[in-house]
């Protein structure tokens, strides 16, 4: 049987352009040459600067952000 759990055939891996994470072409972020985590925090940062600090989807992203950047934090400690 074919193990289905592998990268594609020369995608090699590249630096994240946001965090400098060596990471591979294998979902959100490749296109624009960073991380998942990485795209995800952009996308928090994204929610926030459209809109209103006092809405609900800026205090959501906000939170999300927090969380997302102390993963950023514990994986760029290993």
């Amino acid at each position: 049987m074919r193990n289905l759990n592998r990268f594609a055939k020369g995608s090699g891996c590249y630096p994240c352009k946001a965090c400098g994470y060596r990471t591979r072409k294998t979902g959100d972020g490749a296109n624009v040459g960073v991380c998942e985590l990485c795209y995800e925090i952009g996308g928090c940062e994204n929610t926030m600067a459209d809109n209103n600090p006092e809405s609900e989807e800026y205090k959501d992203a906000e939170r999300d952000l927090i969380t997302l950047n102390r993963k950023l934090a514990e994986r760029n400690k290993k």
